[in-house]
C-alpha cells in the first residue's frame, strides 16, 4: 500500500509540474499569453514570405524551436526572435538587430 501511495504521489506532482509549464492550461481562457511579449509587432499570420533569416538575430537559434515565433516591428521592420528573453535584449538595442536584418535583405550577412 505504501509504494501505491509513493506512486500515486509521484505521478500527482509530475503532473502538476507539467501543468505549471503550459501557461495555456493554467488560464483555461484559451488565448496565448505570449501575445503580451508581441507589443508592436506583427501577428505571425502576417510574416513577410520574404524575411531572410531562419534563425534569431539574438540567439542564433532557429525560429520556432523555443516555442512561438516573437515578431518584433521597428522603424516598420520586423525582426523576428526565438523567445521573449531575445525580444528583451532587442529593445535595448534596436538598431543593432534591424541592421543584422536590413543586412540579411542586402545580402550581407
Amino acid at each position: 500500500m505504501k509504494n501505491l501511495s509513493k506512486k500515486i504521489l509521484m505521478v500527482s506532482g509530475i503532473f502538476i509540474i507539467v501543468l505549471g509549464f503550459n501557461t495555456n492550461a493554467l488560464a483555461g481562457d484559451g488565448h496565448s499569453h505570449m501575445e503580451k511579449y508581441k507589443t508592436d509587432s506583427t501577428p505571425a499570420a502576417d510574416f513577410r514570405k520574404d524575411y531572410p533569416l531562419e534563425t534569431c538575430v539574438v540567439s542564433g537559434m532557429k525560429l520556432g524551436s523555443m516555442g512561438d515565433t516573437i515578431v518584433y516591428t521597428y522603424k516598420g521592420q520586423e525582426i523576428r526572435l526565438c523567445c521573449k528573453g531575445c525580444l528583451e535584449t532587442v529593445k535595448k538595442n534596436p538598431e543593432k538587430y534591424l541592421k543584422i536584418v536590413k543586412d540579411a535583405y542586402d545580402g550581407k550577412k
